[in-house]
């Protein structure tokens, strides 16, 4: 529950800031939540976000983000089954 109090608050804090409008597209709650997830951590539920904004196919910040979420889940799943 605390994560996810977290996660709002920084959900809060970027719309605050005007960054959510900055993509100016109907996905860009989905880039934004996306990316305050891959930075902590919840690599799983950040791809998910990110696959949704994948709808705007004239948005490449999308496959940019999804590129290192992959990446960085795939690193977490082998450090998880290197320490088993």
């Amino acid at each position: 529950m605390r994560a996810f109090r977290f996660s709002a608050s920084l959900l809060v804090i970027a719309i605050g800031c005007g960054l959510a409008a900055a993509w100016g597209t109907s996905t860009g709650r989905y880039i934004l939540m996306g990316n305050v997830l891959e930075k902590k951590g919840e690599f799983e539920l950040a791809i998910r976000a990110l696959q949704r904004a994948a709808m705007d196919p004239n948005n490449p910040t999308t496959h940019h983000l999804l590129g290192p979420a992959y990446r960085d889940m795939a690193k977490k799943r082998r450090r998880k089954t290197n320490s088993t």
